[in-house]
Order: structure tokens, then sequence, then C-alpha cells
């Protein structure tokens, strides 16, 4: 279960670059499909990264302890709103939850300011993406490796 965690994390990695590079891209060639494509790009990030973080609780409450992250913030004995805390209890954890609220935000403002804003939404979209793609590579090549 925690491969399916870890494969959206990085297709999220993918996806936020995806969603810069399109966003900036249309809005150098006046290309609307591209800029809408941007838009749904950041939106996908938001389930991408909810998949990660879904997984991760998953893993809590089922007391999977093959994975290492699990077994050192929790125990067997906690009732399950502890467990839930124990996602954020650590640096991966705390990493991925952070990025997964900005991921929040991000679809939020995308989704209310699809029709409002037209000529500066796309260079909103690359700016929070920019920062969602701070916390996932923070998460997939720095905080994983420095164990």
């Amino acid at each position: 279960m925690g491969q399916v965690g870890q494969f959206a994390l990085a297709l999220a990695f993918v996806v936020t670059i995806y969603s810069i590079a399109a966003s900036l891209l249309g809005i150098r060639i006046k290309n609307d499909k591209l800029i809408a494509s941007g838009r749904n790009a950041a939106v996908a990030v938001f389930v991408l990264i909810s998949t990660a973080i879904g997984t991760l609780a998953y893993l809590f409450l089922s007391s999977d302890y093959s994975y290492a992250y699990v077994a050192e913030h929790s125990n067997r004995d906690l009732p399950n709103y502890f467990k839930i805390s124990s996602i954020w209890g650590g640096q991966e954890g705390s990493l991925l939850f952070w990025g997964w609220l900005l991921t929040i935000y991000t679809a939020l403002v995308v989704i209310q300011n699809r029709r409002k804003h037209m000529s500066m939404m796309p260079y909103v979209t690359s700016v929070l993406m920019g920062t969602s793609l701070f916390f996932t590579s923070m998460h997939l090549f720095v905080a994983i490796h420095s164990r």
C-alpha cells in the first residue's frame, strides 16, 4: 500500500512541473487550452497528494509497522485520532501534510477563479505550483534520503 503513496507523490512531482510549464508557456504563446491544462494539472496535484496522505493515514490506522515511519511514530495502543495526528509527527509526514494543505488551497483558488482574473491566474498557478514543487522535492529527494 505504501508504494501507492510513493508513486502518487512521484507522479505529483511530474504533474507539478507540467503545471508550471503549461501555465507559463500558455501565457507566452497566448494559448488558452494550454493555460487550462496547467490549471487542471494543479487540481490533479491535489488529488495525487491527497492519495499520498490518505495512504499514509491508512498505514497508520491499520498499524502497518512494516514501514519505518509508522513504526517510529505510532503504536497499537493509540486511539485512532492519535494515529491520524501521528501523520505529521515526524519530518516526512509534516512535509507531506504542509504540502497537502498547500494543494488544497491551490485547488480552491484555481477552481474558484477559473472564469475570473484570466490574465493573472496562470501566474498564480505557477507560483503556487512552484511552492508545491518545493515541498514535493523536499519529500522525495531530501527527507527520505536523510535517514
